[in-house]
């Protein structure tokens, strides 16, 4: 079966099952191998889910790595798809042969620092490889790490690689091309992106343009310390000033007309495509200081040019079409791609899951759960993509929110069986979403997205309560790629079921205080079925859990009447080597003190720390250390979270709610 290469993704998965039944130490030379295969099949697959799963088994015998199997994982993984969890694996590896000294060659230097996961943390870590075994970085390493750093804003470094560069320090022959106008306006374009201001940014480029002249004065224009392209004022390239307006629109301080007279100043100096370039940037922090009316005639402008849009512009599109009030457009414009992508003719713009991410994003900042679950049901039909782990927080947060639509008799008459007296709207008497086919399944968000002033939001899905059936999927998913977490105890019991639930007398409260509280699990739904497919047969192998999709989980499980389940969620964390951060570990105390404090009358005969939320406190500092759990600050700021989404009145505070939260999403 190793052999022979998985055509499925359930192929990929009973062989990845298989591997690891084997442990490194029964033949520690032929058992990494046959771990890199398998991860070579999942990544090439995008089983991120399963591949995790791998690199925790393989982190257990890290010792008995040797430098080959480290290199070859590390040149595996930097061929797979930028997350969270990816970035974690790279990171780990590299910590590995850091503290045990093992050399790594120049080709897993470059295939590092090239990979889509690659950030400042990892570029770091190779330097500090790099140090550790004398090695001089050559002219592909500082031009990847200048991008890297100037992604990520770390102008120190950046500018030492820039620099570095630009004199031609580094291993290896000077190739001729280094002296090109256009390679090192491609370097300083990236260089620039490290620049926290605009201001900085064009000081820079007159202090390199008066040093250009100077140089040109003094017959030295063929140096390499001059920058091509720099030689008088109006010869910068168009990249470069893309760049510095990139700077100016991340700025939150640059002001809104400036950035707009920033691009109308240039608009008769530039190529329609490097304008749309620039626009697009504008549009992007336009639409994140919700400054709407001025995208209106930008977006106008530039959507002329909707066949030459790439992903990253037609994500824009999508997002500004959406928040202006026109979500059946975007679908449009979505359509139109996906079918020029799928066409024999070429076509820069493919739809990524990252592009549905951001419509989902956009769809329920503008008050539409209801279209965010279908569009989850369709996306693999519709869009030929499959959810990420991002694509599964936005769906928790939209059944979170779709709680806000319950009316009190449609969630009784739910709860009752008696769904079916509500008359049904035209596109419930459908076959379900997730098996029509793909021109139903198009036609079908088109009715939904079609503007209906008298459409009224619900808080259903398929027929059921969203916060139900998105925790029904959660367990699905997490338990069908890791069933190890089915067999792990919850670390502490709640006293009551829920938050809303009074113990009937200071006795009862007294009983499940001795009797060691509730069991979170009962009367809740039976087990589920430990199956990475659904029902219809979609497998949800490219979901990771991360910390803000944990924090996603534990607001709905509150949300939902069942925060005595956190303890439970905390320990699944744990066994999954996910680091919280402060605000998760927040959420989760601010829900649990709910569900296990008792009465003042309890509490005070227990004594202190005697209570099931002190002992999750303690569990808490075991895990993460004491001193590293939230503070005051924290435990605060999430409180008054959570009373403003419980006092806000239907979905009109959604958008502030999932805005502060956009980034971590």
């Amino acid at each position: 079966m190793l052999r022979k290469p998985p055509l499925s993704e359930m192929e990929a998965f009973v062989v990845h099952r298989l591997s690891l039944s084997h442990h490194i130490s029964s033949d520690p030379q032929l058992v990494p191998l046959v771990f890199v295969l398998s991860a070579h099949w999942l990544v090439h697959l995008r089983m991120h889910g399963p591949l995790q799963s791998l690199y925790l088994h393989v982190a257990k015998d890290h010792d008995l790595l040797q430098p080959i199997h480290v290199a070859l994982l590390l040149r595996v993984l930097s061929q797979g798809q930028a997350t969270t969890d990816l970035h974690k694996m790279i990171t780990g590896l590299l910590k590995t042969a850091l503290r045990r000294h093992l050399e790594l060659d120049t080709d897993v230097y470059r295939d590092v620092l090239n990979s889509s996961a690659a950030d400042h943390g990892i570029a770091l870590l190779v330097e500090r490889h790099m140090r550790q075994h004398k090695f001089v970085p050559n002219l592909a390493h500082s031009r990847a790490l200048i991008r890297i750093y100037g992604r990520n804003g770390r102008k120190v470094q950046a500018s030492r690689y820039w620099r570095r560069l630009v004199r031609g320090h580094f291993y290896g022959k000077v190739p001729k091309y280094v002296y090109r106008k256009g390679f090192q306006a491609l370097a300083l374009g990236d260089y620039l992106k490290s620049f926290r201001t605009a201001a900085q940014a064009e000081r820079f480029l007159r202090y390199l343009v008066k040093r250009s002249i100077r140089a040109k004065e003094d017959g030295e224009a063929s140096s390499v310390a001059v920058a091509p392209g720099l030689l008088n004022g109006h010869d910068i390239p168009p990249r470069v000033w893309v760049q510095v307006v990139r700077v100016a629109s991340k700025d939150p301080r640059t002001p809104t007309p400036r950035l707009l007279a920033l691009l109308q100043g240039a608009k008769q100096h530039i190529s329609r495509s490097t304008y749309r370039v620039a626009a697009f940037l504008i549009m992007k922090s336009l639409t994140r200081r919700q400054h709407f009316k001025a995208i209106g005639p930008l977006l106008e402008d530039v959507m002329h040019d909707n066949e030459r849009f790439d992903t990253a512009e037609l994500t824009v599109a999508v997002e500004a079409l959406t928040m202006l009030g026109q979500p059946d457009v975007a679908f449009q414009l979505l359509l139109q791609c996906f079918e020029r992508a799928t066409s024999d003719s070429p076509s820069p713009a493919v739809i990524e899951t990252r592009t549905i991410n951001t419509f989902m994003i956009a769809l329920l900042r503008t008050g539409r759960p209801d279209a965010v679950f279908y569009v989850w049901d369709t996306m693999p039909r519709i869009f030929g993509v499959e959810p990420d782990t991002r694509t599964f927080a936005i769906l928790l947060k939209a059944a979170r929110f779709a709680r806000k639509c319950e009316g009190a008799l449609q969630v009784a008459l739910q709860d009752f069986g008696l769904r079916r007296l509500f008359p049904a709207a035209a596109a419930q008497r459908e076959p379900a979403p997730q098996v029509l086919t793909r021109r139903r399944a198009v036609q079908g968000l088109e009715r939904l997205l079609r503007p209906d002033p008298a459409r009224k939001v619900t808080g259903f899905w398929r027929g059921e309560r969203a916060g139900v059936l998105a925790l029904r999927l959660a367990w699905r998913v997490l338990l069908g790629n890791w069933p190890t977490l089915a067999s792990l105890d919850t670390p502490v019991r709640a006293l009551r079921r829920t938050a809303s639930a009074q113990a009937l007398s200071p006795v009862a409260d007294l009983y499940h205080s001795v009797g060691f509280g509730l069991d979170a699990g009962a009367g809740e739904e039976g087990p589920p079925i430990l199956s990475p497919a659904d029902e219809d047969g979609r497998t949800y192998f490219g979901i990771v859990p991360h910390d803000p999709l944990f924090r996603a989980l534990l607001d709905l499980l509150a949300e939902e009447d069942r925060a005595g389940e956190i303890p439970r969620v905390l320990a699944w964390m744990r066994h999954l080597a996910v680091r919280p951060s402060k605000a998760t570990l927040a959420t989760a105390l601010v829900y649990w003190a709910e569900v296990g404090l008792g009465g003042p009358l309890i509490e005070r005969w227990r004594g202190e720390g005697g209570s099931a939320y002190d002992a999750l406190v303690r569990w808490v500092e075991e895990w993460v250390g004491r001193g590293r759990g939230p503070g005051a600050e924290e435990m605060q700021a999430t409180f008054r979270r959570v009373q403003y989404f419980r006092e806000m009145q239907g979905l009109g505070g959604a958008a502030r709610d999932l805005m502060e939260e956009e980034e971590d999403v």
